[in-house]
């Protein structure tokens, strides 16, 4: 029975994927001459103060399911080391933010960097198990103490994988092996990662651990390095990711994923999925990517592209989208630096009330006149008609129609824009303009609206859409 199950998950694989590499970039460079040495090229990616693995989430799976019918979708499943919440679901909140259908399975895999391939591994079983589409999402914002050897290393990052029936890339486990040993950790109430000692770890742990797994997983399926042509792993760095696929038995050039770490660093949990993404978008029809995703032990799974660049080109879209970043307003944005604090008011109720508001984006639609309204009321401020309505879901790109930007209220960026927003489907919407610089604001330049950290008042998350330049 065991081996039909996996003959069946085998079937299923990848239809869509979505990447999102945070927009701030801090080179290396500055790093280094903010604390002496000589640093390496290239530039990591930094999550806006506003952004959390929630967040990033919601941004890689709406992308993921762009034109997909999301009553489909039977199952959400959030990777992540560093979600917001160490007790409440977050899961369920990329569920409602993207407005699933709240009859659906919802799952948070954490605490580890190989939580990605364990979730992907979830998902190709809950496939079997008779669901229709998996949404997997794998979003980290890790932190590094100011100063450290990793802080250049390390980098923000989402992908989201959606498996289902009609992939473009077939997906198949291979093996999965667990490791206790001591190599990277935190424990509850840390900040940052703790790592062993970095020659035991790099090449007894990682190098050799990895090695060893390629090496079980391609015997057991009857395959040799020479049939697969590229490689992903979730090296530190590329140089890391490399030593390991030469000890696996694959040449260096067959290894993916150099330009994630050149202009975004070590993702987290995302790292291996990236790195596998960035292998997909160069692969031919018929050709292969190995994926081997270190953590704890390690995960390989194997991935066929059905047509040339199955995937289109996300990531190579999600990295070209960057933008310099101060090193002051990097240690605002991971708070390690302590700044004026604001206390917002909230309570549960509300969000509970108005989660569909607020969350889903829904408004009312005049059934007389057709105009939304938003926020929401009982009187269409256009036809006058009362309780004549019908809920929908705003659209999510727009114009603008007027701004402010405000320097007295206390911000990580020092300055806080907000503006009017005339969306594509005629509703108005006042809310925040994110990760856009005052100088770039422009009366009637198009924006989207993104899933966003609004504040923490009350002792929890409130999150709300706001407005990123087109």
């Amino acid at each position: 029975m065991a081996g039909i199950e996996r003959e069946v998950a085998n079937m299923a694989g990848i239809e869509s994927i979505g990447v999102h590499i945070p927009r701030y970039r801090l080179a290396r460079t500055v790093i280094a001459s903010m604390w002496g040495g000589h640093g390496k090229g290239g530039e990591r990616s930094v999550a806006n103060y506003d952004e959390d693995a929630v967040t990033m989430a919601v941004t890689a799976a709406e992308q993921c399911l762009h034109g997909v019918d999301r009553s489909s979708i039977d199952m959400v499943i959030l990777a992540s080391t560093t979600l917001p919440y160490a007790e409440k679901q977050c899961a369920a909140i990329v569920a409602e933010a993207l407005d699933l259908p709240t009859k659906i399975d919802t799952l948070d895999v954490a605490s580890s960097l190989r939580a990605g391939t364990q979730a992907l591994r979830v998902g190709l079983n809950a496939l079997a198990s008779g669901a229709r589409r998996v949404l997997v999402v794998v979003a980290d914002l890790r932190k590094s103490e100011a100063g450290s050897r990793t802080e250049p290393e390390m980098g923000d990052g989402a992908v989201a994988v959606l498996l289902g029936p009609d992939s473009v890339v077939d997906l198949r486990n291979l093996s999965s092996e667990y490791d206790t040993t001591m190599n990277r950790w935190r424990l509850q109430g840390d900040d940052f990662v703790r790592q062993g000692d970095e020659r035991f770890t790099s090449k007894i742990l990682f190098q050799d651990g990895v090695a060893a797994a390629i090496k079980q997983a391609l015997s057991g399926a009857g395959l040799t390095p020479a049939q697969i042509q590229r490689i992903a792993v979730s090296g530190s760095d590329h140089r890391a990711s490399v030593a390991a696929a030469i000890a696996g038995g694959f040449k260096a050039a067959a290894v993916t994923g150099e330009a994630v770490y050149a202009k975004a660093g070590h993702c987290g949990a995302a790292t291996g999925l990236l790195n596998l993404v960035a292998g997909l978008e160069q692969a031919a029809a018929g050709e292969t990517v190995l994926l081997a995703n270190y953590g704890d032990g390690t995960d390989v799974l194997l991935a066929t592209a059905k047509s040339a660049q199955p995937i289109g080109s996300p990531l190579t879209a999600a990295l070209t989208n960057g933008r310099p970043l101060q090193y002051a307003h990097f240690l605002r944005f991971k708070n390690l630096v302590e700044t004026e604090s604001v206390y917002p008011y909230t309570s549960e109720i509300s969000i509970w009330r108005d989660a569909k508001y607020l969350m889903r984006l829904h408004g009312p639609r005049c059934n007389n006149c057709g105009a939304i309204q938003y926020p929401p009321r009982r009187i269409c401020y256009k036809c006058k008609t009362k309780d004549q309505f019908t809920e929908v879901q705003l659209a999510k790109q727009g114009k603008l129609f007027t701004y402010t930007v405000e320097h007295l209220f206390p911000s990580p960026d020092n300055r806080l824009i907000t503006g009017v927003v005339d969306l594509a489907d005629g509703a108005r919407l006042f809310t925040q303009i994110t990760d856009t610089e005052p100088e770039e604001m422009q009366i009637g330049m198009d924006l989207r609206l993104t899933f966003r950290v609004l504040h923490k008042g009350g002792g929890f998350y409130q999150y709300f859409w706001k407005a990123i330049r087109q």
